[in-house]
């Protein structure tokens, strides 16, 4: 994305041939949009919006003309494509989380995210496919470009697929659970789960409250800091943006110069995350020695232990989610896809209390000041640990929804994403590379403290720069149209 930024703005390239390139790689590689999707078609996209990107299209291009010419300057982000998730709203635009439930909905006004990102200039090709509501993490109906038979992971798995597929250069997704990081490792791509409260989720379709985290999703971290830059900042609309923290004017782009730039960062590996698959635990233990090759001293840790691991704690934080769809849950359950009413079901059997739910928040509470401690006493810019301790599974269209609880599904157990959830604090995913056992990509997660973004964003880049994994493509792409 930066280089195709950097061309757009030296009129090298006009944001009209950059959009219509992304249209004809959709065509060649999606193959048939369908709400369930086929076992041999990607199918990112729920909706593309051909008209909307021409009109973005030609008016960054007038005003990157317009720039030049008066030797002006326009946003860094004008003429870039953009996918949106199925969750974030756009004036006028059908909105639908990838649901019959909401059908033919049009959305009455722009989500934040999307007013921000259309201010600087970005062209909006179309949404992309999320699991329904963002309820789990596989969203079916899209195929893994490394493998259609492969899950994208989820719920962001439209987004995933559709920059793993190179069909758009940028896109936004959304984390509960970890819907932006699970994506990104199926992938092969990058992205970066904000601090809570850093980015805004007004107008962005919720899943639980007090755990969405809205981001970027793109190839490289670089173009993922890009993003963030233009969507991070206090929205009135959204009351859990006011947490007395101005994000930077910008955040890191490059890499720092020499042979070892992380020098001096220290780095936690945790000593204990469970038995992995050859792949994932082939690729962490190779991530380990590229961190250490450019300076990190990477640390063995204890990590706090995390307070949520009864089976029904992950679904307790969802009771929002009851209310939210109270108007159509029970009544309408048979338009929802079967993991959607099984985890309904679910949620609305647990009956918590006031006090119950109050309860698991401050256990969240005590959670996250004992790990900002831990990062503190050891002195940490980083913990490093994989996104998943398993290979993307295969794709099925009855994915068990109790994959919100580990404990009882030892398949679900993998991934290593809730813990860094509960605690809001910011987490950066980088593709490994894949690994010689299965030829799939694994992705890395790299924790911080609270608003340390630009910290994390900078070891990410500068490992990136010296171990590029983020270039590599799903077979047969780089021969395709």
């Amino acid at each position: 994305m930066l280089e195709s930024a950097a061309l757009l703005q030296a009129g090298l390239l006009s944001s009209a041939e950059l959009t219509a390139a992304c249209q004809a790689r959709i065509a060649a590689r999606n193959g048939a949009m369908s709400f369930d999707g086929s076992p041999d078609a990607i199918n990112a996209w729920v909706r593309l919006y051909p008209e909307v990107a021409r009109q973005l299209a030609d008016a960054a291009d007038a005003r990157l003309a317009a720039a030049r010419r008066h030797k002006g300057s326009a946003p860094p982000l004008a003429g870039v494509p953009l996918a949106l998730k199925d969750l974030y709203a756009v004036k006028g635009l059908g909105l639908t989380a990838s649901s019959r439930i909401l059908e033919g909905n049009v959305a009455p006004g722009d989500s934040t995210v999307w007013r921000r990102l259309a201010a600087n200039g970005m062209v909006l090709i179309g949404h992309t496919q999320s699991d329904e509501f963002a309820f789990l993490a596989v969203t079916p109906q899209s195929g893994n470009p490394w493998e259609p038979g492969r899950s994208t992971g989820g719920s962001s798995g439209g987004s995933g697929a559709a920059l793993a597929a190179r069909m758009v250069t940028a896109a936004t997704g959304s984390d509960t659970l970890g819907s932006l990081r699970i994506p990104a490792a199926f992938c092969g791509i990058s992205s970066i789960k904000p601090t809570f409260g850093l980015v805004s989720s007004a107008g962005v379709i919720p899943l639980a409250w007090s755990l969405d985290h809205c981001g970027p999703m793109a190839r490289s971290v670089a173009d993922c800091s890009l993003l963030l830059s233009a969507m991070a900042g206090r929205d009135p609309d959204d009351p859990s943006t006011d947490v007395g923290y101005t994000p930077p004017p910008s955040y890191p782009l490059t890499a720092r110069a020499g042979r070892r730039p992380l020098q001096g960062v220290r780095i936690g590996i945790p000593r204990s995350l469970g038995s992995a698959d050859a792949g994932p635990g082939e690729v962490y233990q190779r991530t380990q020695q590229e961190l250490g090759s450019l300076g990190a001293q990477l640390l063995a840790v204890d990590e706090p232990a995390n307070p949520f691991t009864a089976s029904t704690d992950p679904l307790a934080f969802y009771t929002d989610a009851a209310a939210y769809h109270q108007p159509w849950f029970p009544s309408r359950a048979g338009d929802y896809r079967p993991p959607a009413v099984q985890m309904l079901t679910l949620i609305r059997a647990l009956d918590l209390s006031a006090l119950d739910y109050l309860d698991l928040h401050r256990r969240r509470a005590a959670f996250q000041a004992g790990y900002r401690a831990f990062l503190a006493d050891e002195q940490l810019d980083a913990v490093a640990l994989p996104v998943s301790l398993a290979d993307p599974p295969l794709r099925s269209p009855t994915a068990d929804p109790l994959i919100l609880s580990p404990a009882t599904n030892p398949e679900n157990s993998r991934l290593l994403t809730y813990a860094y959830s509960y605690l809001g604090f910011p987490v950066v995913t980088v593709p490994g590379g894949t690994s010689t056992a299965s030829g799939l990509p694994v992705g890395i997660q790299l924790v911080g403290a609270p608003f340390s973004e630009a910290n994390l964003i900078q070891i990410a880049i500068d490992l990136q720069q010296h171990y590029p994994h983020f270039t590599q493509q799903p077979p047969g792409l780089a021969s395709s149209a």
